[in-house]
């Protein structure tokens, strides 16, 4: 766990890092509160190279614990996994726990995601053909030209999503709530709207009827 540095010793660190050509120390780092979390924004370092380019290193953000990416199991998801690009097909993940995780690229065919908690999570060029999300919460997830084709999101919270370029064709959103949901250039012909009615064949970006 990352632990708070004393004021004093931020002053040193200030005195050492200004020795140093081209580096500044230019906030300093506040106590933890409850342990584990930031209150603000902690350390940024500025690098200038000689041609007077500027590098930003941001340790932490408010009110958030600093931690690495969880590995991808198939068979004990657990939040904050990186499944980039793995194959997952046909996991059987109903309700489970996975904000925060990330699953651009990966290969989730077939999956069975009902009722899980998919807050914060990514899914750009991820395949979700004939996945099953019925009741998941997908709220601040991105879903840009992913495949979700057939895909069932029947009675999901779909909140402050992203599907842009995304293949939504015959999928079923019957009875979803969709709040704040970009489907720029999404393919939506053959699909279940949220009032159960299809959506006509060339409907793009938005449902046709």
């Amino acid at each position: 766990m990352f632990k708070p540095i004393p004021m004093a010793t931020i002053c040193l660190l200030g005195l050492a890092l200004d020795g140093l050509a081209g580096t500044t120390v230019v906030d300093s780092i506040h106590q933890e509160s409850p342990a584990g979390a930031v209150n603000s924004e902690q350390v940024l370092i500025i690098d200038n190279d000689q041609f007077g380019n500027q590098r930003i290193l941001s340790i932490g953000h408010p009110g958030g614990t600093i931690t690495g990416p969880r590995p991808c199991k198939r068979d004990d998801p657990v939040a904050g996994m990186d499944c980039t690009g793995k194959d997952l097909r046909d996991v059987q993940w109903d309700g489970a726990k996975v904000s925060g995780s990330q699953f651009d690229g990966a290969d989730l065919r077939g999956a069975s995601l009902s009722g899980a908690q998919l807050e914060n999570a990514s899914f750009n060029d991820a395949r979700l053909d004939n996945a099953d999300l019925s009741g998941a919460r997908l709220i601040n997830c991105d879903f840009n030209n992913a495949g979700l084709s057939e895909a069932r999101l029947s009675h999901a919270q779909i909140i402050n999503a992203d599907f842009m370029e995304a293949d939504l064709s015959h999928s079923d959103l019957t009875n979803a709530r969709l709040i704040n949901t970009d489907f720029m250039a999404a393919r939506l012909e053959g699909a279940a709207w949220t009032d159960g009615r299809r959506c006509r064949a060339g409907s793009v970006g938005a449902c046709r009827r």
